[in-house]
């Protein structure tokens, strides 16, 4: 990734950065590390006025490229104005006063060097994917810094298809100031490198609490805490959560075809089509001795990337008690609907469009609902679930039994 300064910063840069709300902590584990890539945290900003000008500030760094020193000076004065700046007694959100470090030059440095490093991983992240078809593969480089880690120096040369689970944790920045980098590569010089540098190294997990707060988190070695997450794989991820929230209170008409614009997107077909691979048998290739798969972090945050695929209508909303009208595809649950019914295409996809805005019948079955739909080409089942966060999930999406479509609510 290349850091110079000089013009404005990539779109793909800003519009990661510009897509963070501002959200006031009171330590940095308040968030968890995908939060950190959804939103824009300062430590110990709350209870003061001062979120929105580190926000203002760092914006102007990551999108005009300005130097530390600018960035420092501006902001400082206004720091110092309302009362945000060196050590002072106040009280935390336990209702205990304790001294703490409020502004100060360390952590000017360390914002805008995480905002910074942040956005343009997210932004490389965005062209590697748009150039991935002629480009599919990604090798780590060695740091640019003076003081190399021994563990990121044993990951140089490691070269993985763009989207190999082990880059969801491992795709630099790896830690606080890493200076670590990758570079996109082809088939041809990919196949140069030696075998043992085109398998991923082992993750080995360990537990890592913050004393203060008591969270655990699970962190693959070699990686700072808080840094085991892929700025732009997070903001593809949630990118369909937080649409899923503003695009239910749009009108019917309106939210069905912006459902229907996303799946001609290609995260959706990445998805659906399962390019990252996730593992999944079909039921039908289970033997007596069939065991799931132990999956690594890395695989299982893989399966919970979501893309949107639908919408519902106010009325199917209602009866099965949705808190949203948009529908989420889960990359765990698009491996399962690849293997258990393989026949389904990319376009009968859009049959979503009806079925779940004028359905037939719908069966509750503990939990999960069968929303039926008898269309010119055959009789259609989607079965939606609802997770405790209140998304609605397409759990499956197939062609429907004869009985099924017998049976069943209204």
């Amino acid at each position: 990734m290349a850091d110079g300064l000089f013009g404005t910063a990539p779109k793909e840069v800003v519009d990661y950065f510009d897509q963070r709300g501002t959200k006031t902590s009171w330590r940095w584990t308040d968030l968890a590390p995908h939060e950190h890539a959804l939103g824009f945290t300062v430590a110990r900003t709350a209870g003061f006025d001062v979120i929105d000008d580190l926000h203002a500030a760092t914006r102007k760094a990551v999108v005009d490229r300005v130097p530390f020193e600018q960035f420092r000076d501006e902001l400082i004065p206004v720091l110092q104005a309302k009362g945000w700046w060196g050590k002072r007694v106040v009280k935390g959100p336990d209702g205990f006063k304790e001294e703490v470090q409020l502004g100060s030059l360390r952590r000017l440095k360390t914002i805008y060097w995480a905002n910074i490093r942040s956005a343009h991983a997210a932004g490389e992240w965005a062209r590697t994917q748009a150039t991935k078809d002629f480009l599919p593969y990604l090798q780590y480089k060695v740091s640019l810094a003076a003081e190399k880690r021994r563990e990121h120096l044993s990951w140089v040369g490691t070269t993985l298809p763009v989207d190999h689970p082990w880059w969801r944790t491992h795709y630099p920045p790896n830690g606080w100031h890493c200076q670590c980098r990758v570079e996109q590569i082809g088939e041809v010089a990919a196949g140069k490198m030696p075998p043992d540098k085109r398998k991923a190294p082992p993750l080995n997990i360990r537990l890592w609490q913050d004393r203060r707060s008591g969270k655990v988190w699970r962190v693959p070695e070699g990686i700072d805490p808080g840094w085991q997450t892929n700025p732009g794989m997070t903001r593809e991820r949630d990118a369909a959560r937080r649409y899923s929230e503003q695009a239910s209170v749009l009108p019917p008409a309106v939210r069905s075809s912006a459902a229907a614009n996303w799946r001609q997107g290609e995260v959706f077909r990445r998805v659906v089509m399962n390019d990252v691979g996730y593992p999944y048998t079909p039921r039908r290739l289970r033997g007596p001795d069939y065991r799931p798969p132990d999956l690594d972090e890395a695989m299982k945050a893989t399966g919970r990337m979501m893309v949107a695929v639908a919408a519902l209508s106010d009325e199917l909303a209602l009866r099965i008690g949705a808190p949203t009208k948009i529908v989420l595809l889960s990359q765990a649950d698009a491996a399962k609907q690849l293997g258990e019914h393989p026949d389904i295409t990319l376009e009968d996809y859009n049959h979503l469009d009806i079925i779940l805005v004028e359905p037939d019948k719908v069966q509750d079955d503990r939990g999960k609902f069968r929303v039926i739909r008898k269309l010119p080409d055959g009789d259609w089942v989607v079965v939606l679930k609802i997770t405790g966060a209140g998304e609605v999930l397409l759990n499956s999406f197939r062609r429907a039994r004869q009985d099924q479509y017998r049976k069943g609510s209204r």
